[in-house]
């Protein structure tokens, strides 16, 4: 468990680092963060209304879902793996398809930083998604996942685990590089606020405002 892996750094290290990591992909940041997203998507584009009492009606209604969900740990796992997440890539395939088909390519000039070192650049952004982070709490998921499905500690279990982090990291891949082909064909200085409001767009256009209710699909998965 996690306990175990920090605590080859020391006592004090291996009981302090956990609780940071699960405080900084959860309650602290990435929680609110995804209530955020996921508000932004939808309710805005969808109702025109922009306030702080339905912010906090879509933050219980969310949030009030996501507890429901998670009270059944087991399931939600399966879920996710057999629906969820194929329902998200066959999505991401319809959006991107439509904007390489009906959208036509406009290719702005990089930021300061990007067109000095483009490398370090996108290396440093990726990093701060706190990925590495939640890795090591998301690594012991697909281990424990791996073990209930019968598969024992050993090579076997390295293999599969390895395997399973290949395949993910190659649809990570493909999934950003759709979505920088997207973000393509979106015209310069629109004023986006973030990478959201770009794919509502990107979606509004290709599909009309039919796009907007899939996009809002696509976020909340």
């Amino acid at each position: 468990d996690i306990l175990h892996l920090t605590s080859r750094g020391g006592r004090v290290f291996g009981a302090l680092f956990p609780v940071l990591v699960y405080l900084s992909i959860g309650a602290s940041y990435a929680l609110p963060r995804t209530g955020a997203v996921s508000y932004a998507a939808s309710v805005p584009p969808l109702t025109g209304t922009d306030s702080w009492t339905a912010k906090a009606v879509f933050a219980v209604v969310f949030f009030g879902l996501t507890y429901l969900l998670a009270l059944n740990p087991d399931g939600i796992i399966d879920t996710i793996g057999r629906y969820l997440t194929p329902a998200l890539l066959g999505l991401m395939v319809l959006l991107v398809t439509l904007s390489l088909v009906r959208m036509e390519r406009q290719p702005a000039a990089a930021s300061a930083e990007y067109a000095d070192q483009p490398f370090v650049s996108g290396f440093l952004q990726g990093y701060l998604t706190m990925d590495s982070l939640a890795a090591l709490a998301l690594g012991i998921v697909v281990i424990t996942t791996l073990t209930h499905a019968g598969i024992e500690p050993g090579r076997r279990l390295v293999r599969s685990v390895s395997v399973a982090g290949l395949l993910a990291g190659l649809m990570l891949g493909a999934v950003y590089l759709g979505l920088a082909l997207i973000g393509q064909r979106l015209p310069d200085g629109q004023g986006y606020t973030d990478g959201a409001s770009m794919l509502s767009e990107a979606a509004h256009q290709t599909m009309g405002p039919t796009g907007t209710v899939v996009f809002l699909s696509l976020i909340h998965i």
